[in-house]
């Protein structure tokens, strides 16, 4: 058979078209199974990206039968136990449990009432109780926790003394801090060595009449700069007159030394400016129902000194003591 027959040519272009038919298909399924080869820049991002997080659902506790609130098996009959539910989707999106509240601490006071509702009265004994307890807790150094946001919020209406407090500018006398008592406790007459003029006498009578205190105390204090100042002209000649805090400490320096000049001198400082505001307001001065306290702070200690309770202490009546009622 010659290669130029017509019949050898027609076999030959069909077995070229066969060969080439079968190795298109052989290509085709090998592209199939080979994996795509992804564009540079794409496989780029994907590499970068970090892998998902494996989030492993935890189911909720089983609820025992003898739980507080019952749960679903309050009605299990006792001494049976309930199969643990099985792991499905509906427990896993099941709300969580709350955590549970913590339990205010021992010094932690609860959160004053709002500022609408009535504030529960209180008497001269109740104040005086609660100050002798909050000055023993800042001597411990236990005083309590507040929500200082909340005290605000309750005093942002109006506001509330239980005491109206003499004392001195000293800056280490802050009354609310050494009886560790909240904001809206005193009404606070700052003046040096808390011996008051004119307009601090005023300042007293406001706060009396218009807060309705139950108590007014005079706070002076050891180591008073203003103190200090008025017990070195004591006992000299040509003070003048009237009685000042210079001729109220006159003779302590005869009789007394060292710290217990400072002390003496604390104490007379105290008693004569109780002694002028009696003296200077009439206010104070007719109400007999009004107490005027006198006490004496130390700084270093951090201690209260309640000199009426120490005087009718050592009184020799056999009556009930009942501190400044006079």
């Amino acid at each position: 058979m010659k290669l130029k027959d017509p019949l050898v040519i027609v076999l030959a272009s069909q077995m070229v078209v066969l060969v080439a038919a079968v190795a298109f298909m052989a290509i085709r399924a090998g592209t199939a199974e080979a994996p795509v080869k992804k564009h540079a820049r794409v496989a780029a991002v994907e590499e970068d990206e970090p892998p998902a997080p494996h989030v492993r659902l935890t189911p909720p506790p089983v609820p025992q039968p003898n739980d507080a609130d019952g749960g679903e098996w309050a009605d299990f009959p006792k001494g049976e136990k309930p199969a643990a539910p099985a792991k499905t989707e509906a427990h896993a999106a099941k709300k969580p449990v709350a955590p549970p509240v913590p339990e205010p601490s021992k010094h932690e006071e609860p959160a004053p009432p709002p500022a609408k509702e009535a504030k529960a009265p209180s008497t001269f004994e109740d104040v005086v109780s609660g100050l002798v307890a909050g000055n023993a807790r800042f001597v411990e150094g236990a005083t309590r926790q507040r929500d200082v946001v909340a005290l605000r919020e309750a005093l942002g209406a109006e506001e509330r003394a239980d005491a109206v407090v003499v004392t001195c500018s000293d800056s280490r006398v802050v009354p609310e801090l050494l009886f560790d008592q909240p904001l809206g406790s005193f009404s606070v007459v700052r003046v040096p060595g808390a011996q008051l003029d004119d307009s601090s006498v005023k300042a007293v009578e406001d706060a009396v009449t218009r807060l309705h205190a139950k108590v007014v105390l005079v706070v002076g204090h050891l180591g008073c700069h203003h103190v200090a100042q008025a017990l070195t002209g004591a006992g000299k000649k040509g003070v003048a007159r009237p009685v000042t805090l210079t001729n109220a400490l006159g003779g302590l320096k005869t009789a007394f030394e060292g710290e217990a000049l400072e002390d003496a001198a604390a104490v007379a400082s105290v008693s004569f400016a109780t002694r002028e505001l009696r003296r200077r307001s009439k206010v104070i001065a007719r109400n007999n129902e009004l107490p005027v306290l006198r006490l004496v702070y130390a700084p270093k200690t951090g201690a209260v000194r309640w000199l009426d309770a120490e005087q009718e202490a050592a009184a020799p009546e056999p009556s009930t003591p009942r501190i400044g009622r006079r």
